[in-house]
């Protein structure tokens, strides 16, 4: 991931400093190569999840494909506008239905440690990048994972949409 990122990086600045490449696609493309990390990041974790045999994979090539855990970029990131020294705002969510785990492991510790996982890979394999997580504490009340220097939120896709709908329709009464 670090030489990915370094290998775009100095292309992509190459063709800004080189006026080939307008702004728009300078922040565009580091944000694709973010949403790549990103991606491969949890592939990479679905992976080790299924080879440690706590996920049963329904396709070993993608173990992630219809997981039901997905990642949202959020701010500068989500709107594909990121810099060179800008940071990654993330937000993940996990549907509980399509969990499929090994029998007898708990589905929040599980999406908790992957995600745990996600930031320490993220921040240990692409120097330079920061990741933070956003969401509401009060939800499930979840203290940070200061081990990996991230605020993390973990929590349930429906305890989410409920979570979402309340303040919506708070913000609208």
């Amino acid at each position: 991931l670090r030489i990915y990122k370094n290998e775009v990086a100095l292309l992509t600045a190459l063709c800004d400093c080189a006026g080939v490449w307008p702004v728009m696609t300078v922040t565009r493309v580091l944000s694709e190569t973010a949403d790549a990390a990103v991606a491969e990041s949890v592939r990479f974790l679905f992976r080790l999840a299924a080879e440690s045999g706590q996920w049963e994979a329904a396709d070993t090539s993608a173990p992630e494909a219809d997981s039901g855990y997905f990642v949202l970029a959020m701010g500068k990131h989500g709107a594909y506008e990121l810099n060179y020294s800008s940071d990654i705002d993330l937000i993940v969510f996990y549907e509980l239905e399509k969990a499929r785990l090994r029998s007898g492991l708990e589905p929040q510790a599980f999406f908790v440690r992957m995600t745990r996982d996600l930031a320490e890979v993220l921040a240990n394999a692409i120097v330079g990048l920061a990741v933070s997580w956003s969401a509401t504490w009060a939800v499930l009340g979840y203290s940070p994972a200061a081990s990996v220097g991230v605020t993390a939120m973990f929590f349930a896709l429906s305890t989410a949409r409920q979570f979402v709908l309340r303040r919506l329709f708070r913000r609208l009464a």
